[in-house]
């Protein structure tokens, strides 16, 4: 397991919707899906173990160590123009003893996505790191658990992503 790491709450948010009408009413769907679904990272996060190298570039899901509220996507390695994306399925799956991996019929296109900016030459030449916003992870005093999973693009339109990730009890 990679260190504990302090993230703060940085990270510009565009929430990825599917949208029906024009570029006005598209934007304003996109603006309230980012508030509803998109939020700023605060507390301690952790890497959960589910990382993944893609072209090159090491992606993982990091959860909130603390109260387990929140997760991101976290990728290093990277080039200017990445982007790290957290994707968070709408369907509850329950927690077991230890973290699972849904499969992905199991999650569809029912999910929806967090993206980054794009990573600048100073996030890839010298921090060499991008994190994406957050979202909830698990639903409070339940058993219960969204599965979330961190996905790289790259600025060729090259995207690879981590295995689906449920929290643990």
């Amino acid at each position: 397991m990679r260190a504990l790491r302090f993230i703060g709450a940085t990270c510009a948010a565009v929430a990825i919707t599917t949208v029906l009408g024009g570029p006005a009413q598209a934007e304003e769907h996109r603006a309230d899906a980012e508030k509803s679904f998109c939020m700023d990272r605060a507390g301690l996060f952790e890497d959960s173990g589910k990382g993944k190298t893609v072209k090159g570039r090491y992606t993982i899901v990091q959860t909130e160590s603390i109260a387990d509220v929140q997760a991101g996507g976290y990728a290093e390695d990277i080039s200017t123009g990445d982007r790290v994306v957290v994707q968070r399925s709408h369907r509850k799956f329950e927690m077991r003893d230890k973290p699972w991996s849904p499969d992905d019929s199991l999650i569809g296109d029912n999910y929806g996505s967090c993206r980054s900016r794009k990573a600048t030459w100073y996030d890839a030449n010298v921090r060499d790191w991008i994190k994406s916003p957050a979202v909830a992870l698990q639903i409070w005093d339940t058993i219960y658990s969204y599965a979330v999973r961190s996905c790289v693009e790259t600025p060729g339109g090259y995207r690879g992503c981590t295995d689906w990730f449920v929290d643990h009890l």
